[in-house]
């Protein structure tokens, strides 16, 4: 599967899951509602949690790879979470391209 494919799997699976994709990868460090672009995301990463938990293994591009483990780090800490993105980083195959580093 293409990146795009994979962005098009994981965005109609949040769609049929009832959640808007449409911020799925837009973060917004610092919010600022009078400044185009620098709006606060409407993502809910909470609800989408199920789904991003389902597609995280089954993903391999690493930009869709790096955002879908950002949003279940925002949606909150869970031993679920931590045993899903090690799965994933762990495992050396955290995405297609770049290579994973080890903190020493």
């Amino acid at each position: 599967m293409t990146e795009k494919q994979e962005w098009e799997a994981v965005r109609a699976a949040l769609r049929d899951a009832g959640v808007d994709p449409t911020d799925l990868a837009r973060f917004v460090n610092a919010p600022n509602p009078a400044i185009r672009g620098l709006e606060p995301s409407t993502f809910d990463s909470r609800r989408a949690y199920p789904v991003l938990l389902e597609w995280l293994p089954r993903v391999q591009a690493r930009p869709v790879v790096d955002t879908l483990a950002s949003r279940i780090r925002a949606s909150g800490k869970r031993s679920e979470s931590a045993q899903a993105l090690i799965a994933k980083y762990g495992s050396g195959r955290a995405g297609s391209s770049g290579t994973r580093s080890r903190a020493r």
